[in-house]
């Protein structure tokens, strides 16, 4: 009786955290992605640019990005975006609008699955677009800060040796920082250090394995284009904004339950 009360306990936990509801928000979040991404593209260049000493850093920058975001057929995505965005030059007042719009509307739903994830019921648009306007500076300057470092690093060790064995662990040093800033920032709620730095360490160790499988995959996988042609570079890229969005939320989720762990016991004042 001990043995089914344990895995009824543990089967209930699991599913807990896998829970089937973050599929939904992870489709949701996937959609609101594809429709703003040009216009969170185009704000983050443009914080970046107003940064003189980062200027060197900003086609490194891109590349992280893009890599991160589309680490399959990146040059053929880069160059749709690319197009996208030398358009965006000549937008009017109306394009200034959609860029606002969309960019408000995917924060405001990106703040209401995380305060579904966080059970907060002080739900507000006045939150979301608090929380647009510091990652939407909080990011572009944490990129520049750490390909500055990064730089640095490797003029540094580059002169006792070769830093091409350095340059992954760097790449994970970066993604790690950027899920810390999104896990830090996101919850409508203190979060505690100790947990965020581990979660966040989790999340871009899977991110960067599932990223590296996902590569081969593609690479060798000649079904879909056969099937879809040019199509498929669509395709890739819409299941690896919907994997990350998963991987995402999942790592909220986690945040949510280590911090609650650590409020019901008492360690941290809430």
């Amino acid at each position: 009786m001990k043995l089914m009360e344990v895995l009824t306990f543990w089967y209930r936990r699991i599913w807990y955290v896998l829970g089937d509801e973050l599929g939904y928000f992870a489709a949701s979040l996937s959609f609101y992605t594809v429709f703003s991404i040009i216009p969170l593209f185009w704000v983050l260049f443009y914080v970046l640019s107003q940064f003189d000493a980062f200027a060197v850093y900003y086609s490194g920058i891109r590349q992280f990005v893009l890599l991160n975001l589309v680490p399959a057929n990146t040059e053929t995505v880069a160059s749709y975006l690319d197009a996208f965005l030398e358009n965006s030059k000549t937008m009017g007042v109306m394009g200034l609008v959609y860029i606002l719009f969309s960019s408000v509307m995917f924060f405001n739903n990106y703040q209401y699955v995380v305060d579904k994830i966080f059970i907060k019921a002080d739900y507000s648009l006045l939150h979301a677009i608090r929380t647009y306007f510091v990652l939407a500076f909080l990011m572009p300057v944490t990129l520049a800060a750490s390909f500055y470092l990064t730089d640095v690093i490797q003029n540094a060790v580059g002169k006792y040796g070769d830093v091409m064995h350095l340059l992954s662990l760097l790449s994970f040093c970066m993604t790690w920082v950027l899920f810390f800033v999104l896990f830090k920032v996101s919850p409508n709620m203190r979060m505690h250090y100790k947990i965020v730095l581990l979660v966040s360490f989790l999340v871009a160790g899977i991110w960067q394995i599932a990223k590296t499988l996902f590569v081969h995959y593609v690479i060798s996988n000649e079904i879909y284009e056969s099937l879809y042609g040019s199509f498929s570079v669509m395709l890739f890229f819409l299941i690896w904004i919907y994997f990350s969005w998963y991987l995402v939320l999942h790592g909220l989720r986690l945040c949510y339950l280590l911090q609650y762990r650590k409020i019901y016991r008492g360690v941290i004042n809430d």
